[in-house]
């Protein structure tokens, strides 16, 4: 495994990559204020496995890939960069891995765009139409979640996320399940008021999508939930095979949050195997 740089057009992606080329592409989307090193732990298997494996640091958190207008962070754009990687690795179909906030990028991927996937996985963000569900119901804390969500990045957020050494940001990563190696990583990258800034123009313009009405998903999907998730509840978890039209598969785990491929990732990555091999086995 090793880090390179990919250029696409006038921006260059940071992207670890492993297994041999020419074989079946896994394309691996890093969660909001984190980095593609989330998935460190789970790529040698996966190469191991016989696949091709590209995750990149994503639109404004690769430094040469930092435009400074919000609307440059918009689905459409976010997408194209992904269909950009895949191009330059001389594929025209890939598994797709997401997590967090990049979830609903690949949501709308998989929504309009299903030839260009052998399968979809997503990781604590559910389909938009579970999300719509659980807000209207009103025993759901949904609702709740979701204002957290929204303030978070409110009230002069370049300044407040970074004040007292980051403690807003530390804080999350703890709440979050992060553990402090990795925490102190991740701190590296957004503990700079460039990237903090590119990540609230990613954050308040997917805040305005996340609820967005979208087709189903006819894409072989994997969902995976922690069951202490504190930004996505059960309700919204449950109702996520409403969502896809193609064979769906959920796994909850228990006594896990937000970072489910960090808190267990031998199961995390026993469960995404299977996905992808069943899935690249009847393509």
């Amino acid at each position: 495994m090793q880090q390179n740089i990919i250029t696409i057009g006038s921006m260059g992606f940071e992207c670890l990559v492993a297994g041999d080329e020419g074989r079946p592409l896994v394309i691996m989307m890093h969660n909001f204020l984190l980095t593609n090193q989330q998935w460190r732990e789970h790529i040698p298997a996966l190469a191991q496995a016989g696949f091709r494996v590209l995750a990149p640091n994503m639109r404004g958190v690769s430094p040469q890939a930092r435009p400074e207008q919000q609307l440059a962070y918009s689905n459409d754009e976010m997408i194209g960069d992904i269909l950009a990687l895949a191009e330059h690795e001389g594929v025209e179909k890939f598994h797709l891995v997401t997590h967090g906030w990049s979830s609903i990028i690949g949501w709308h991927l998989a929504a309009t765009q299903p030839d260009v996937l052998h399968s979809f996985t997503a990781v604590s963000t559910p389909h938009p139409v579970a999300l719509n569900l659980a807000l209207d119901d009103e025993a759901s804390a949904q609702v709740d979640m979701l204002a957290k969500i929204a303030n978070f990045c409110s009230n002069n957020a370049s300044v407040r996320l970074l004040a007292n050494d980051a403690q807003i940001l530390r804080e999350y990563y703890q709440a979050s399940g992060v553990s402090e190696v990795s925490a102190e990583m991740y701190l590296t990258r957004y503990g700079r008021a460039e990237a903090i800034q590119a990540f609230l123009h990613w954050h308040t313009l997917q805040l305005d999508e996340l609820g967005q009405e979208i087709a189903k998903v006819q894409v072989p999907t994997l969902y995976m939930w922690g069951e202490e998730d504190p930004l996505f509840s059960v309700e919204a978890a449950k109702h996520c095979h409403h969502g896809v039209s193609a064979e769906f598969n959920y796994e909850a785990f228990e006594k896990v949050g937000h970072m489910v491929g960090e808190q267990m990732p031998e199961r995390f990555t026993t469960k995404l195997l299977a996905h992808l091999g069943g899935q690249q086995e009847s393509a």
